[in-house]
């Protein structure tokens, strides 16, 4: 797998397996295509960012916007710091970001693949 390159050891695998009747082609793009965004997911980055989000009203700075939707395809055009790390088209795709997601503000660092 591609993402051995870049994570070679691991503390945690979790695998899931669904059966698709679908060409592979097919999923690889529809998985590119799907919104990530989550009602849940957003409401817990909105509490986590909210000491911020006063802080900025109260300075009278304009909130960030949010993207309407979050794909795979488009994840490194939206994202602060998410980039491909190696792709085999159709097939396989590898992306990641570094930054410290366990304060209020993650700390994004932008990073370019290597290996």
């Amino acid at each position: 797998m591609l993402i051995d390159r870049y994570l070679p050891t691991f503390d945690e695998t979790y695998i899931y397996e669904a059966s698709i009747n679908a060409a592979p082609t097919d999923v690889y793009a529809a998985m590119k295509e799907t919104n990530l965004r989550d009602p849940v997911i957003d409401l817990l980055f909105e509490l986590r960012e909210l000491p911020q989000n006063i802080a900025r009203r109260w300075r009278g700075e304009p909130r960030p916007s949010s993207p309407p939707s979050v794909t795979f395809g488009e994840i490194t055009k939206q994202g602060p710091a998410w980039v491909v790390l190696t792709e085999e088209p159709g097939v396989e795709l590898v992306i990641g970001a570094v930054g410290r997601f366990w304060r209020g503000a993650p700390g994004w660092e932008r990073h370019h693949p290597s290996v």
